[in-house]
């Protein structure tokens, strides 16, 4: 599986000025984009959430990726999973983001050990658990093109 980082931030196209103004300008604008890539605080989550999902697809792309027989993560349940991330709240904390045994992607917000969502992202079915206080909620279901309400309701909850 091949993935292609994407960068938020793009230099001007300003290579058709040829005058030494027209360098300066490009040479700031790459200066300026490298800092703001390079800076957590000014990169917005969800390009850390997708640099997270392409970081844990790349460890996880061969079989057996963890000595035991793991499977690997295939193009299918990258895509499901890069989806559910982009569709997120943006007022969320950033999640764990990894690749389970069973080739699926583990998406997980561990607030405290009693406020916690795990999401296990397949090509086809979101599956997650969640604990609040002293209540678990758990269950599955198709992943379509939104993110299951139970689930944004969970997140809410785990959240705040």
């Amino acid at each position: 599986m091949t993935l292609i980082e994407q960068s938020e931030f793009s230099v001007p196209d300003v290579a058709l000025g040829v005058s030494d103004v027209a360098g300066t300008i490009k040479a700031k604008f790459e200066e300026i984009s490298r800092y703001m890539a390079a800076s957590v605080s000014l990169r917005s989550p969800k390009l850390k959430m997708r640099e997270m999902l392409i970081d844990a697809c790349q460890a996880s792309s061969e079989p057996n990726w963890d000595g035991y027989g793991a499977l690997p993560v295939d193009c299918a349940t990258y895509s499901q999973a890069d989806h559910f991330l982009r569709a997120l709240p943006r007022n969320i904390p950033l999640p764990e983001i990894s690749a389970d045994p069973d080739g699926q992607i583990a998406v997980d917000w561990r607030i405290s050990p009693k406020k916690a969502l795990a999401v296990s992202i397949g090509a086809n079915q979101i599956t997650f658990a969640a604990i609040l206080g002293s209540g678990k909620v758990h269950g599955s279901d198709d992943l379509g093109n939104e993110i299951p309400t139970l689930v944004l309701q969970l997140l809410g909850q785990v959240a705040k």
